[in-house]
């Protein structure tokens, strides 16, 4: 059976995920609504995780998480794209709104190098 990490803070999200995986057989997801339950930071605050996250087939993270409920969002998800790449694990990056501003040039930039990166184009 396969096994899927879904990583959302957004309950409506969340929720659409549960909903879509409710119909799929043969695979077992495991839901978190943070990346903090995993204790994957670094001494210099960056996510890392561990060799636990070896035993999914995938993950699927949104990118921008809140440090804190209330605060502002950071694009941690990015780190956790870095992280499964390292580890061969196949991610998915989600978001939600209107990311088509100069201030979210770097999704496109980020997107399209990692398409011309033939090492990507080979993970399993």
């Amino acid at each position: 059976m396969r096994r899927i990490l879904v990583i959302e803070d957004n309950p409506k999200h969340l929720q659409d995920a549960k909903d879509f995986f409710s119909t799929v057989e043969d695979v077992e997801v495991i839901y978190q609504e943070s990346y903090k339950p995993f204790n994957f930071m670094t001494r210099n605050n960056t996510p890392r995780l561990g060799d636990d996250f070896r035993k999914y087939n995938g993950v699927i993270s949104d990118i921008y998480f809140p440090e804190k409920p209330g605060t502002e969002t950071h694009p941690i998800g990015v780190s956790v794209m870095f992280q499964c790449k390292m580890m061969n694990i196949p991610c998915v990056l989600c978001t939600d709104g209107y990311h088509h501003g100069p201030h979210y040039q770097w999704i496109n930039d980020l997107i399209y190098g990692l398409s011309q990166d033939t090492e990507w184009k080979n993970i399993p």
